[in-house]
């Protein structure tokens, strides 16, 4: 697909939006834009301590103790009752 073409389609998905997918749209956008800006940077300042967790639980998901978000938040809302 050309790039005029997704954009088009992204204008559409975005128009047909509401609110609060809205918002999250925005949080996403602005965190890849920023992420694939300053990947590099973030990594290289952040504290060996954080470094240590991020890997740890990359080697945990790729033993397959991990448990997917959506999983994750179903639970949540089942305990507390949030619907």
């Amino acid at each position: 697909m050309d790039a005029d073409r997704l954009r088009i389609e992204l204008f559409h998905i975005i128009r047909q939006a509401n609110d609060d997918q809205l918002r999250d749209l925005n949080v996403l956008i602005t965190d890849y834009f920023n992420l694939n800006k300053n990947n590099a940077e973030e990594w290289d300042t952040m504290p060996q301590f954080l470094k240590d967790r991020i890997n740890e639980g990359l080697r945990q998901a790729e033993a397959g103790l991990g448990k997917p978000l959506y999983k994750v938040m179903e639970d949540i809302r089942t305990k507390y009752g949030l619907y």
